[in-house]
C-alpha cells in the first residue's frame, strides 16, 4: 500500500479525550487502553488499535447479547480446552473483563505497586507475554484464558477490529507485541 493510498483511506473514530465508556468503570479503561496499545502499539507501518477504535468497539460490544453470553451455549461443564472447541467458561464477556482487570491490577499493585496501566511499556509486554504463556494467573485466573475470551471479537457483529488492525501490521511488516494473536483470533 502506498502512503497516497493510506492517507485516502478512511479514518475511524479511534478515542478520543472525549469518550465515555458505558461499560468499564475508569480502572478497567485505563487497562484496556494500555493492554490494547501494547498488543497493537502505532508505528511508522500503521496505526495501532487504541487509533483505530479498537477500546471503544470493545467497549461497545459489553451491552448487546455479545457481552451478556447470549451468542454460545452456556451451560456446564466447561472445559480448559483449545479454542476451537468455543468458548468454555462460566462467565459472560462483561465478566471475564470485570474480574480479568481486577485481578491483574491487583497483581500488578502487590508486584510493582501500580496498576498495569501506569507501568511503563516493557513492564506491560512481560505482563502480557506471561498472561499469554499462562506463566501469570493472579487470583487463580488463568491469564490464558483471560486473554483468549477477552480479545475474541465477535464476527456476526461484523468489525473485527482487533485481528483486522494486526492482521494488516503484520501483512504490512509492522510489529505487535503478541503478533500470534492475530492468528488465533483470526479462527473465531
Amino acid at each position: 500500500m502506498t502512503t497516497t493510498a493510506r492517507a485516502d483511506s478512511p479514518k475511524s473514530e479511534g478515542v478520543s479525550a472525549h469518550y465515555v465508556p458505558t461499560f468499564f468503570n475508569l480502572d478497567e479503561w485505563r487497562f484496556i487502553l494500555a493492554a490494547t496499545d501494547r498488543l497493537i502499539p502505532e508505528d511508522a507501518n500503521g496505526p495501532g488499535a487504541v487509533s483505530e477504535g479498537v477500546p471503544v468497539f470493545i467497549d461497545k460490544q459489553m451491552e448487546p447479547p455479545y457481552g451478556y453470553g447470549h451468542l454460545w451455549y452456556m451451560q456446564p461443564p466447561f472445559a480448559d480446552a483449545v479454542p476451537e472447541l468455543g468458548y468454555q467458561s462460566n462467565l459472560v464477556p462483561r465478566e471475564t473483563y470485570r474480574r480479568g482487570i481486577k485481578a491483574i491490577n491487583a497483581w500488578c499493585q502487590q508486584q510493582h505497586q501500580r496498576v498495569f496501566a501506569d507501568l511503563d511499556r516493557a513492564q506491560q509486554e512481560a505482563i502480557l507475554h506471561q498472561l499469554e504463556k499462562g506463566s501469570l494467573n493472579p487470583d487463580g485466573l488463568s491469564g490464558a484464558i483471560f486473554l483468549r475470551n477477552c480479545w475474541r471479537i465477535p464476527k456476526k457483529d461484523g468489525l473485527l477490529t482487533l485481528c483486522t488492525a494486526a492482521t494488516k501490521r503484520w501483512h504490512r511488516g509492522g510489529s505487535s507485541v503478541i503478533p500470534e494473536r492475530a492468528l488465533t483470533i483470526r479462527r473465531y
